[in-house]
């Protein structure tokens, strides 16, 4: 898994690639002459459009400074007019599930505030119910932090999205705010929780449970954001007590 060229080049942009590169540039226009012809892109060919993958393709994208091509436009419309999860207004987990799927989520938020105001108005009503929905049901598997975040996301992400949007603080968003600093290690930094998959072939010092900057970007990101709002404690960075 992974090992193919569209999952490296999201891996690549979220880990601060030169947009300018003509590498980026030869593999994001791969990747769009690649998506479906009825719109989104498919994990094979044998599989339907994935919302949590396009998401995620064109988060990259977005990135990279495609926003104002047709063929993102076209992407990004598909994903906008997706059918949403009964009631909650956000994008469904795929096989079936009746829950909004945290990474389309976080994806989302990625790609609007690269896209500033160009796109922001189409989505932003629906992705902040999906987060709100997201934040209601807290998945275990959020709790897992990681980075580069591919088919999956971590509180960490999502909680920075949310303060991307401007999000107003909530009950269940205070709730995963102090989960999140209770996972600070003594000398203020965050761990990745997963590893980073093997067919990335990125090199060494990325296995799970160290230290981890990108991690700790995120966390800081949030905190900051909603520290105050949230009563966290007043001594950040120092780890808070139990």
């Amino acid at each position: 898994p992974y090992d193919g060229p569209g999952w490296r080049l999201v891996a690549a942009v979220q880990w601060g690639a030169e947009p300018s590169d003509p590498r980026l540039e030869g593999a994001a226009r791969r990747l769009l002459a690649a998506a479906d012809p009825g719109g989104g892109f498919r994990p094979s060919d044998d599989q339907p459009s994935d919302p949590r993958l396009t998401a995620r393709v064109l988060q990259a994208l977005a990135a990279l400074g495609w926003c104002r091509e047709p063929s993102f436009g076209a992407q990004l419309a598909w994903l906008a007019e997706g059918t949403p999860a009964a009631g909650g207004g956000g994008w469904l987990k795929p096989g079936g599930a009746t829950a909004d799927c945290p990474t389309t989520a976080a994806a989302v938020a990625g790609l609007v505030s690269c896209c500033g105001d160009r796109h922001r108005s189409r989505l932003e009503q629906r992705l902040r119910a999906s987060l709100d929905a997201v934040f209601e049901t807290t998945p275990p598997e959020l709790d897992e932090s990681a980075f580069p975040c591919l088919e999956w996301t971590d509180t960490a992400e999502l909680l920075q999205a949310a303060a991307t949007l401007g999000a107003p603080l909530t009950a269940s968003m205070r709730s995963a705010l102090h989960d999140l600093q209770r996972q600070q290690t003594s000398g203020g930094r965050w761990r990745r929780r997963r590893h980073v998959p093997e067919s990335l072939a990125v090199g060494d010092d990325l296995t799970a449970d160290q230290p981890c900057p990108w991690v700790t970007l995120k966390s800081v990101a949030a905190v900051l954001h909603y520290g105050v709002a949230a009563g966290l404690p007043r001594m950040y960075p120092q780890r808070p007590s139990h």
